[in-house]
């Protein structure tokens, strides 16, 4: 396993981005200028500072709020978002904010009707799921984590869920499979560029799995270390990576290295995996 020993900043500069978007026809997670690569990025919570490596830093919230970042206007960039729990506010910054879910519910966001534009959405431990101003239905049960991915390749997120316990994988109104287990964590992506999202997993022993793709060991597995998958080159595909919390290193597999942020910062490069 061959490792590219340079900054991810030097690696950026020199690839040639084209501005396309992966699956979904959005752009990949954490394109905070549009110029189709993720960009690193994390969120500060003892002080409410949003930081974009190279790009700029903003306060926007306060310390308790969780940072849900996507492309909710369509405009081919992820907008700055977060969601308060103690009154159920979602806030977007510099376009809107709404009142949605309650407490003890998982909140989060994808284009659920590929209209090129995030819809705040959350799953309730009775198994019920709320897309705003889509649809509701029950799909699920308390324990299972929702997942996040286009995997029919229509241009749509498809409600899907992962079961730790039985290692189960089950994608709304499509298919159902059997793929890790107890302690894995769910990280779908498109890591062969075919425009649809494959089921792969994370295991903090240093595991990494995508199905019917690929599998090897790669981090230290320290506690602090949170998986960040997203397309850091611009190639299209999903790359593996993580974020150690305790001393802010990102390490992006055969890309690079690079240190931005300190100790507690969250990554908000891909949101989804905040939750890990």
């Amino acid at each position: 396993m061959k490792h590219v020993l340079r900054s991810l900043a030097a690696l950026l500069l020199l690839t040639s981005a084209t501005g396309m978007s992966p699956a979904w026809g959005r752009p990949p997670a954490g394109d905070y200028n549009g110029d189709g690569t993720s960009d690193l990025a994390v969120f500060r919570p003892t002080d409410a500072n949003w930081r974009i490596r190279n790009l700029s830093s903003v306060y926007f919230g306060t310390s308790s709020d969780l940072p849900v970042p996507e492309d909710y206007d369509g405009d081919g960039t992820w907008d700055l978002a977060f969601y308060r729990y103690e009154n159920h506010l979602w806030k977007i910054r510099e376009i809107t904010q709404i009142y949605f879910a309650d407490n003890g519910d998982r909140v989060f966001s994808a284009d659920y009707d590929g209209d090129g534009c995030a819809d705040p959405a959350f799953f309730r431990a009775s198994g019920m799921w709320k897309i705003r101003g889509i649809t509701s239905f029950y799909f699920g049960m308390s324990g299972d984590r929702p997942v996040l991915g286009d995997f029919t390749g229509d241009g749509g997120a498809d409600p899907a869920f992962f079961r730790s316990s039985g290692g189960l994988w089950k994608i709304r109104n499509q298919s159902r499979f059997y793929f890790g287990g107890s302690g894995d964590y769910p990280i779908p992506g498109d890591y062969d560029g075919d425009g649809t999202d494959e089921a792969a997993f994370v295991r903090f022993q240093g595991l990494w799995k995508a199905r019917h793709l690929t599998a090897f060991y790669f981090g230290s597995g320290y506690s602090s270390e949170y998986p960040v998958t997203a397309d850091f080159d611009g190639d299209h595909t999903c790359d593996f990576g993580y974020f150690r919390s305790s001393n802010g290193f990102w390490k992006i597999r055969d890309k690079g290295s690079a240190y931005f942020g300190k100790s507690n910062d969250v990554q908000i490069t891909n949101a989804y995996l905040r939750f890990f």
